[in-house]
């Protein structure tokens, strides 16, 4: 019987240090982990996101480029600039294409006072309001 009770306890020692041992383990690594990731993954962060601001930054800057340049080129329209007694029409007509050749949301001609002249029914009524996007 004595001996019965002495494996029992030697078991219980045994799976007592070994759990103790495990559960040490863990709350060092954890902590190694959590005070190396900081510094990584303010490391890693910086490494990826500076490239990816800079090809962002260039994206945006060609796409309002094209837009500058897709503007400018419907301006010097002469459909636009001539006033004659068809221009109303004339104004459609070249809405109407930009919309489909640049694939525009929406498209609009307006007045100096910034109230709408010729539009589709996405233009705002006024640029002098806020445009929602």
């Amino acid at each position: 019987m004595k001996n019965k009770e002495v494996k029992k306890s030697i078991r219980g020692k045994i799976i007592g240090y070994t759990t103790a041992v495990i559960i040490a383990l863990v709350v060092v690594t954890s902590f190694i982990m959590v005070f190396s990731m900081n510094s990584l993954t303010d490391a890693i962060l910086l490494d990826t996101l500076q490239p990816m601001v800079k090809e962002a930054s260039k994206t945006v800057e060609g796409n309002l480029h094209m837009l500058a340049d897709r503007m400018m080129s419907l301006a010097d329209d002469k459909r636009l600039t001539v006033r004659n007694a068809n221009y109303e029409q004339n104004c459609k007509e070249v809405l109407i294409e930009a919309k489909d050749v640049y694939e525009l949301y929406a498209i609009g001609l307006y007045n100096k006072d910034g109230s709408l002249f010729l539009g589709d029914e996405e233009s705002p009524k006024s640029i002098n309001s806020e445009i929602i996007f």
